[in-house]
């Protein structure tokens, strides 16, 4: 895409975007992920434990929004044809994805804060954990489970069943045979 203008589309952008995501919750997540559930201790140190943590949550949005930029280029698409062609283009989609990015690594921070390695015992050893560190009393593991569900679940389904809701409404209403034609009107003796 980078090296073919002619590949350069907003829905290209965004599948690009989509894979970049994805690509760095392989990256930076699974394997530490793995490793997590695999050994008895957290062996990459308290930095690592809160970036992973991090990790997830930004890629796992950003892959979410990323779908939820595409149903809206698609909504464009079907439902203003021609007035959203002026909307639908490159520099539009890169400032779309870029702010979406803005808007999730920032708003993810306390994500990182809220997480630390932490020892514990079990069956009179000692083990360490990556864990939403509830200790200080400044976070509430409810509250970020409770947010992190509307903000990468309700919130974007929501916003996609709309849009998607948007299109078939349009479709409906321009699809050859939905108006009832004047012989079908006129009822028969």
């Amino acid at each position: 895409v980078a090296a073919n203008q002619q590949m350069r589309s907003t829905t290209n952008l965004l599948i690009i975007n989509l894979a970049v995501s994805d690509i760095l919750f392989v990256v930076f997540c699974v394997p530490f992920t793995a490793a997590d559930y695999v050994l008895p201790t957290w062996p990459f140190g308290d930095l690592w434990c809160k970036f992973v943590q991090y990790m997830i949550v930004v890629t796992c949005h950003c892959s979410v929004y990323t779908l939820v930029l595409m149903s809206f280029d698609r909504f464009l698409a079907v439902v203003h044809p021609v007035t959203s062609m002026s909307l639908r283009t490159e520099r539009n989609a890169m400032l779309a994805i870029l702010c979406a990015w803005v808007l999730i690594i920032t708003t993810a921070i306390p994500v990182a804060l809220a997480h630390s390695v932490r020892l514990y015992y079990f069956k009179g050893r000692n083990y360490t954990a990556c864990v939403f560190s509830t200790e200080e009393g400044a976070w509430s593991l409810i509250g970020f489970q409770i947010s992190f569900f509307i903000s990468s679940y309700v919130a974007p389904l929501t916003l996609i069943c709309f849009l998607y809701m948007g299109m078939l409404a349009r479709l409906w209403r321009s699809a050859p045979g939905c108006k009832p034609s004047e012989e079908s009107r006129v009822k028969e003796p």
